[in-house]
Parts: C-alpha cells; sequence; structure tokens
C-alpha cells in the first residue's frame, strides 16, 4: 500500500516527526535546570521545622515560591486568608458566588491582598476575565517578594511573560542552528552564502515555531520562574521548605478533619498556606457550596 502525504497533512506530519526527536532532550535539559535551582540540598541537608511562615511570607508569596508559579491556587489562597482574618466574606448564592468586602482597615495590607479587597469586592464575578488585576496581583506578589530580597528586582519590570521569553528563544536557537547548517552545507559563493543565510530563517519559521511552542511549553512548565530567584532565596530556602514540611506533615490532617464538610469556616492559619500549596483541601467547596 502506497501512502503520500502532501499539503497541510504533510506540514503537520513534519512538525510532529521533528518534536519525536527534540521533546525528549529538551525534557531532560528542562530536568536538570530544575534540579540546579534546588536550593535546599545545596545548603542545607536538614529540614529546619517552622510553625509560622518564615520572611512573613503570605499564601500567595509561598505558593509562588515553592513551584516558581503562579496559578489560581496563589489567588484564591489569599481570598480565603483574608476571609478567615475578616477582611472579607464569600457570599454564596444559587449560581455564582461574590466577595463581600467588611469593614476591617486595610492599611496594613500587602498590596497583592488590598488588590483583592478593592477590585474584587462587591461585585458578582470573579471569573478570570478581570486579567488585567490578574497581572496586577501577579505583578504585587512578585514586588512584594522583591522587596524581600527573594526574587530579583527585574521581576517587577517584567514586560514579556517567562513563557512567552522561552518560546521566542527556543525559536531563535533552533532557527540559527538550522541556518547555519542548511546554509554551509552547500558550496556556493560568499553573496549566496550570505542571502541563504537571510533568507532561511524566513522559510523554516512556519515549521520551526510551533516545535519552538511545544519546546518552550514543556520546559517553563518544568523549571518555572526559578530565575527570578536571588542568593538570599538560597538561604532562606531550608525556612520556606520547613514551614512547608509543616503544613504537609502536622497541619494537613487538622485542615482535613475540620473542614471536611466546610460547613463553618476553618480556624487553621495554615489552611490558605495549604490551599497555596495545593493541597487536599477541598477550599473549591467553600465557591461551590
Amino acid at each position: 500500500m502506497n501512502i503520500s502525504l502532501s499539503g497541510f497533512p504533510a506540514y503537520i506530519a513534519l512538525i510532529l516527526f521533528l518534536l519525536m526527536f527534540a521533546i525528549l532532550p529538551m525534557y531532560f535539559l528542562s530536568k536538570v535546570r530544575r534540579k540546579s535551582y534546588e536550593f535546599a540540598r545545596q545548603y542545607d541537608t536538614i529540614v529546619k521545622t517552622e510553625y509560622d511562615p518564615p520572611y512573613g511570607l503570605t499564601p500567595a508569596e509561598l505558593g509562588y515560591i515553592v513551584d516558581a508559579k503562579f496559578s489560581k491556587r496563589e489567588f484564591f489562597a489569599t481570598i480565603l486568608d483574608l476571609e478567615q482574618r475578616g477582611f472579607i466574606e464569600i457570599n454564596k448564592s444559587l449560581y455564582s458566588y461574590e466577595l463581600l468586602k467588611l469593614s476591617l482597615e486595610t492599611s496594613k495590607l500587602h498590596k497583592h491582598e488590598k488588590l483583592i479587597v478593592h477590585n474584587f469586592t462587591n461585585t458578582s464575578s470573579l471569573s478570570l476575565e478581570n486579567r488585567k488585576n490578574l497581572k496586577r496581583f501577579r505583578q504585587t506578589v512578585l514586588s512584594s517578594l522583591v522587596s524581600k530580597g527573594l526574587v530579583k528586582p527585574s521581576a517587577a519590570e517584567e514586560k514579556v511573560s517567562f513563557l512567552a521569553g522561552r518560546i521566542i528563544l527556543t525559536l531563535l536557537v533552533i532557527n540559527t542552528l538550522l541556518t547555519i547548517l542548511i546554509t554551509f552545507a552547500d558550496d556556493g559563493s560568499l553573496f549566496e552564502t550570505i542571502f541563504f543565510a537571510l533568507l532561511i530563517p524566513i522559510m523554516i519559521t512556519p515549521i520551526t515555531l510551533p516545535i519552538s511552542i511545544v519546546l518552550g511549553y514543556v520546559y517553563h512548565k518544568i523549571v518555572g520562574e526559578t530565575g527570578l530567584w536571588t542568593k538570599e532565596m538560597k538561604q532562606a530556602w531550608v525556612e520556606i521548605a520547613g514551614y512547608s514540611h509543616f503544613v504537609k506533615q502536622v497541619e494537613l490532617d487538622n485542615i482535613q478533619f475540620e473542614s471536611s464538610e466546610l460547613k463553618s469556616k476553618t480556624k487553621i492559619k495554615a489552611f490558605p498556606y495549604a490551599v497555596a500549596l495545593g493541597l487536599d483541601t477541598n477550599w473549591e467547596k467553600r465557591f461551590r457550596e
């Protein structure tokens, strides 16, 4: 049976074929890079158990530092923390919920906590349509970590996301390598060599761009934003890891027991931190039931 591909199917087949050879090296490179950022192994093999969040870290700050990524967990952990401390109230209706601002003074809150109190309360929509405010939330968390010396100052000035930057860098590396290989594989005049060196990146980008998107995403997923961590962060890591260990090993059982049905709000201080760490707390039920 003869099988031939042409047009769009051939384009997809070529991309998948090239990905087969590129995805595994990128995966292992990402793993190695991530391991190089594991500060606990570099500075101290003994975890120092902490019973309170070190450096006055909020749930959002701790959740970001531990895995070097932002997700919905940091946002909702902050909501639950503010509710627990009496700044807001989660008011559930039949189909949705809203946040009600209470009368406590908010001047001493962190900027990302104030952002939720002032921009997300008294509205019937917490859908992530509000992308501008969510981006501001992430930036204010980073700014707070910058002030504590745990992430680099460039974090507060970031214009291009880490994911987009890594996709662009991957594209440039692939295009450069292929251009060198293709150009110098052909014995031509100097003019032809220069001409093809300029033309080849444009010609191969429709193929290398989707490959770069996949490879950049894999790298970003594994490595996170660890490139923003500072030397001070390396020294602080054992305390941060110690508090995370305390929440996972000691407080999680209490949280699961007290909030199994979540008919009343849990009073355990570590609850929002457990949410930010992605532990099994059934926190979604606070917004569904």
